[in-house]
């Protein structure tokens, strides 16, 4: 028997075209599960992106508290006075709106309280942080943050930072809030318990 008998046997077996066709699927089938997972991708992108929003809020709001935490510890450390105030892109010179602090921060002795590096009275930068890419931090205040030898605050009685996603309304901000004596706490809301507000006006 040749290789083509066998091939003619098979394919008038009764229903072998059948089993032959349901083996694959047809351009319809796949045009619907594509279909199909284009959809549940769509839908599950949004919370993908909010997850990923929250992270990237949280980050940094660890960052700024742990700034905050070494700038008090630091004054307490060296017995003189550290500023932590917000810094122009780039340099080591405090931004003149104390209220934006997107472009980074910087800490530095200020043993004089003029709220500028003062290298020939011996002030030194103790460190610097880069800018918050995409994110929103203001500070409730219209000064930076003093603490004095003590660990206390100088000039002021605290104020709130809110660190949010402007371009994300369903990403909720993120709050330290620094108490009178100088201490940041991270929190979901304001000082007074209210909802924390993005202030989407710009940057």
């Amino acid at each position: 028997m040749d290789g083509s008998s066998v091939t003619d046997n098979r394919e008038q077996r009764p229903g072998w075209r059948q089993q032959q066709s349901a083996s694959g699927i047809t351009l319809i089938e796949l045009l619907i599960t594509i279909s199909i997972a284009s959809l549940l991708i769509a839908l599950a992108a949004p919370g993908f992106r909010d997850v990923v929003t929250r992270q990237r809020i949280s980050a940094q709001v660890q960052q700024l508290h742990t700034s905050l935490i070494l700038a008090r510890s630091e004054a307490v450390k060296r017995g003189r006075s550290v500023t932590i105030c917000p810094r122009v892109t780039g340099t080591s010179t405090c931004m003149t709106d104390y209220e934006r602090w997107e472009s980074g921060w910087l800490l530095f002795l200020d043993n004089d309280a003029d709220l500028e590096v003062d290298e020939a009275d011996g002030e030194e930068i103790i460190r610097f942080y880069d800018q918050a890419d995409g994110l929103q931090i203001q500070w409730n205040r219209t000064v930076p943050l003093t603490y004095d030898a003590k660990g206390f605050l100088s000039g002021m009685s605290g104020g709130t930072f809110t660190v949010c996603d402007p371009a994300t309304e369903a990403t909720l901000p993120r709050a330290i809030i620094v108490s009178m004596n100088g201490r940041p706490r991270v929190s979901d809301t304001t000082s007074g318990g209210a909802a924390l507000q993005c202030d989407t006006g710009g940057s």
